[in-house]
């Protein structure tokens, strides 16, 4: 187990909760992304990370949103678009720790508590019907992202002038919601299943997202900083198809963390 930094630490406490809640009402959860590359890589967190992400089956994926909402837990809590708080931009959920604060540096500052990641894992049809309403959700995705984006050196020059243009774009609560309305009903209108093609849609990697089911299958524990939780049964061809090489080490000047905000571990964001 390697050192942890103090937010690692907190996170891994979040997962380890969200396992053991997945386990006692039968949800159905996967590690991907870094976490995935980590639990295989390093057997934990990428050293430099410091973020987790899981991804669900779309009916566990409600399922759990729905279970969360019935019974608030005294700690944890989760957060999608559809509670309906302006500042909340992602079209996926959170699963936030309400004993620590966090500040997400977007457009319009986020300011909640420490969080991990839950995205939906959606089906993929090969009908033109699905293929024409993917085009369509890529655009709705692309314009959200602008909408929630501040201006970076490191965008490029095209990206930043539709940054800047966007901010004149009258009633953008009101289009960023119909965004996540939108993206959130494709998304889900095909279903999960192992036996075709699934996609965490909603994912930063785009196209690289698309893979086949089975890749996912059946979840498998991984060791993860000495304690075990779920993943994806074919490992090797999942991070092969989404990031390559995935046992080679980025360079350093890649090496960083996602965190953009200040992180208050000691004090919660609801008091």
């Amino acid at each position: 187990m390697s050192k942890l930094t103090p937010v690692q630490q907190r996170l891994l406490e979040i997962m380890k909760w969200y396992h053991a809640y997945c386990v006692e009402n039968h949800l159905t959860y996967y590690m991907i992304g870094g976490t995935m590359l980590g639990a295989v890589r390093h057997k934990g967190f990428i050293p430099w990370d410091d973020d987790i992400d899981v991804g669900m089956p779309r009916d566990d994926y409600e399922r759990f949103i729905s279970l969360m909402h019935e019974k608030p837990n005294e700690i944890y809590c989760v957060e999608t678009y559809r509670d309906g708080r302006k500042d909340f931009t992602a079209p996926f959920a959170k699963l936030y720790d309400t004993t620590t604060t966090l500040i997400e540096v977007h457009r319009r500052l986020l300011r909640r508590g420490l969080f991990i990641d839950v995205f939906p894992l959606d089906g993929v049809e090969s009908s033109e019907k699905w293929r024409s309403g993917y085009r369509r959700f890529r655009l709705y995705k692309n314009i959200l992202s602008v909408l929630n984006a501040r201006m970076h050196s490191e965008y490029s020059a095209k990206l930043n002038v539709l940054i800047a243009l966007s901010v004149m774009i009258p009633f953008k609560d009101n289009l960023r919601r119909e965004l996540q309305i939108r993206i959130d009903k494709f998304c889900s209108s095909a279903r999960f299943d192992v036996n075709g093609k699934v996609a965490n849609l909603v994912g930063s990697r785009k196209e690289r997202e698309i893979l086949p089911g089975c890749f996912f299958g059946k979840p498998i524990l991984y060791t993860f900083e000495g304690l075990e939780f779920y993943g994806v049964e074919r490992a090797d061809e999942y991070l092969s198809a989404l990031v390559g090489d995935y046992m080679q080490l980025p360079p350093e000047n890649e090496r960083r963390g996602h965190l953009t905000g200040g992180c208050d571990l000691n004090n919660g964001y609801k008091s």
